[in-house]
């Protein structure tokens, strides 16, 4: 309405200038044209501002007003500012004004903050209380979105990875491209990574243990699948575990070298622990792998051994040791329960938390602290990485097979000779130091021994010895074939006359594990 006067004038001064001289003529008509176009553009101006008072303020104002301590019929402009264009990135918040009588619990904020979520239709927002002084506020935006991809090939992103500190490995890149790192000294010994099928599970694995091997560490990877992790096969420093009764055996050698670093620790004088080799597990379908391990000891335990698989008890103490011994564990799992994983105890070890494609369910399991929920996405590559009871949102960096493996073998190489053997362990735990008379530790398990091996005297077999000891179930030409082409196969220990030699109990340990027929790259 009052667009009508200044068109009304506008029209009058035409009419005035009609029949005069053509140029106030024309001059008329231009003015008149320009004040119908800008009654036109204040009154769909003001149609906008109707339609988002009428859709958008006032329902808002009609979901938070009691719980921010408004009157009912308080103007909603009075304590509501919701700017028309608040989805853009530059634009101001939204801002609540709260009565000052506003206690500000726990509780009432999450009410608060769920209210406007759903008024808003958007659930990714970040809310910032104010709630000193005589004048509290509640400012809400909307999270910056990271990347829609993070690659390997892209600079900015290498950039990233190579500027990360040794114990800290990049995850992904959040918004505004800061990198999103698991601080495996500072911060989470352990990562724990949740995601349905399809969410990039192995992806996230990938991406972080080629950043280790390229710092120096050594990787045990235990795959029941047997081929998720192909591209690690062969790197210095790498020991792929595909067989239950090496995974177990694994575990149980893995835990004892957890207790010969503690006992270093323990006597070790200086301020800072001794530089230990890192040691890294790769758990792969922690749900199937700990399922199979339980069979596994149900099938072999005798009379007066433990109930309890000692290859899940050794990963309980291997996750509690902590970071003073550098032993850490990438485990990854479709839904992590407390069953799943061996116990409520393990699943809390892991302070760093990836979650992906996720259910209600399995966020409130893993994250509770964070509420409410993040929405889950479909995009490939997104996740979310809890931890310290904060949820960022990350494009998980992108590394192909091929990448991962030209990284990990490009950085420094582990000294295996400071590395654990992962052979079967015989009677009380072996490598750590005799004990004093009287001394048990309490987490020691004594295991019966395993059968000797079909081995000549000497202790070492050429490859012909241990094809016709038994030691090796394939033919000769078979296992020479083998040990031409498969970067996993053991190197020798020794020579006698022309031939090199092996220890049985690595042939053995190869065979468990050796890949599936067409599996060698």
């Amino acid at each position: 309405l009052r667009a009508v006067p200044a068109a009304t004038a506008c029209a009058l001064l035409w009419t005035a200038g009609h029949g005069q001289s053509a140029g106030l003529h024309w001059a008329s008509l231009v003015v008149v044209v320009g004040g119908l176009a800008v009654a036109g553009w204040r009154a769909a101006e003001r149609a906008v501002t109707w339609r988002h008072r009428r859709e958008v303020l006032w329902p808002l104002a009609a979901a938070v007003h009691q719980l921010a301590g408004r009157h009912e019929h308080e103007p909603p402009g009075r304590y509501l500012h919701v700017p028309p264009d608040w989805t853009a990135p530059d634009s101001p918040p939204v801002t609540v004004r709260l009565a000052p009588s506003f206690g500000g619990q726990p509780g009432e904020q999450r009410l608060v903050e769920t209210a406007i979520a759903h008024k808003l239709g958007a659930s990714d927002l970040s809310y910032s209380w104010h709630l000193a002084g005589r004048r509290p506020h509640l400012s809400v935006r909307l999270r910056q979105q990271p990347p829609a991809r993070a690659t390997w090939a892209d600079p900015a992103v290498r950039r990233l990875v190579e500027r990360a500190a040794e114990p800290a490995p990049v995850i992904g890149v959040a918004a505004g491209g800061r990198p999103v790192c698991a601080d495996l000294d500072a911060e989470s010994p352990h990562v724990l990574i949740s995601a349905a099928t399809g969410g990039g599970k192995s992806v996230i694995l990938r991406t972080l243990t080629a950043q280790l091997l390229h710092d120096g560490a050594a990787v045990a990877v235990v795959d029941v699948k047997r081929h998720s992790h192909r591209w690690a096969r062969g790197i210095p420093g790498v020991t792929y575990l595909r067989d239950v009764e090496a995974i177990h055996h694994a575990l149980v050698a893995l835990r004892a070298e957890g207790e010969r670093r503690n006992r270093l620790v323990d006597k070790y004088e200086g301020e800072d622990p001794p530089d230990l080799p890192r040691m890294v597990i790769l758990l792969e379908e922690a749900n199937a792998t700990i399922g199979r391990l339980r069979r596994h000891w149900d099938r072999t335990r005798e009379r007066g051994d433990p109930r309890t698989s000692p290859a899940i008890d050794a990963l309980s103490d291997i996750l509690m040791m902590g970071r003073a011994v550098r032993m850490h564990v990438l485990l990854v799992a479709q839904l992590a329960t407390a069953r799943a994983l061996g116990g409520p105890e393990i699943r809390e070890q892991f302070a760093c938390r990836i979650l992906a494609r996720y259910t209600r369910n399995a966020w409130a399991m893993l994250a509770p602290e964070v509420s409410p929920p993040p929405p889950s996405t479909r995009h490939v590559g997104r996740a979310q990485v809890v931890l310290g009871g904060q949820a960022t949102l990350t494009q998980v960096i992108l590394m192909s097979d091929t990448e991962a493996r030209e990284w990990a073998m490009s950085g420094v190489r582990p000294d295996e000779d400071l590395l654990p053997d992962l052979g079967p362990v015989t009677g009380v735990i072996a490598g750590i130091e005799p004990l004093e008379q009287g001394e048990r530790p309490s987490n020691v398990t004594v295991l019966r021994p395993v059968p000797d091996d079909p081995e000549p005297a000497g202790g070492q077999v050429t490859l012909r010895e241990a094809v016709e000891a038994g030691v090796l179930d394939l033919s000769l030409a078979a296992v020479r074939q083998a040990r031409a082409r498969d970067p996993e196969f053991p190197p020798p220990a020794g020579r006698q006359g022309q031939a090199d030699t092996w220890r049985p109990a690595d042939l053995t340990r190869w065979a468990a594990n050796r890949p599936r027929q067409g599996a060698v790259r």
